[in-house]
């Protein structure tokens, strides 16, 4: 059973699902929270009450980076050198924007990049490298943050981050930002948006 990006299910849902005890300082408390986090599980019929099946997580600890999905290899973002330097740099800078002062302690990638490109909103998809580059390209990566404040505080944040590069005409403005708590089936429709009315310039 894959551990990574599970949702916390309460005893009340009763729905055949599993029950997870969720703990340390970078646990969630509603939607998502790292694989970490999770102690322990039991599983419950489809009237909330236990079968006796349990696991215990051998990976609950301290939560760590996880870039496994930038090292696909058809993921959009090899068209930068260091897909995960390039995706850390992008957090640190839309997070100096909302939060300033803070330090990214892990960075986990939640699902798969979406990169569109074009000259206006009827013509983004995704960019066909072997022709002259459009006049906006945009990346779409649903993140998960550990944010370590400068009072010590630990401060969990996830949602899509969201990177724009403009030409108009002459010089490339770049755009980076993030969306809390939005789903991964989101982050295209999003990006459409933000490719079209970019925000976070740096």
């Amino acid at each position: 059973m894959g551990l990574f990006g599970l949702r916390r299910r309460r005893p009340e849902v009763g729905d055949g699902s599993w029950i997870y005890e969720i703990s340390g300082e970078y646990a969630g408390d509603d939607g998502w929270t790292p694989n970490e986090t999770i102690r322990r599980g039991w599983k419950v019929d489809h009237r909330g009450r236990k079968t006796g099946e349990t696991f215990d997580n051998p990976r609950y600890g301290t939560p760590r980076d996880d870039f496994e999905r930038l090292a696909a290899p058809n993921c959009p973002l090899h068209m930068f050198d260091d897909p995960p330097a390039t995706v850390r740099t992008w957090t640190e800078a839309a997070l100096r924007r909302i939060v300033p002062g803070v330090t990214v302690e892990w960075l986990k990638v939640l699902a798969d990049p979406v990169v569109l490109a074009g000259e206006g909103p009827a013509s983004y998809a995704p960019p066909d490298f072997g022709t002259a580059p459009p006049s906006r390209i945009g990346a779409a990566v649903p993140v998960g943050i550990g944010i370590r404040r400068q009072d010590g505080a630990a401060v969990l944040l996830w949602g899509v981050l969201l990177w724009a590069a403009v030409t108009t005409p002459d010089p490339t403005e770049v755009y980076v930002t993030i969306t809390p708590h939005l789903e991964a089936d989101q982050a295209e429709a999003r990006l459409r948006a933000h490719l079209s009315e970019p925000e976070g310039r740096v």
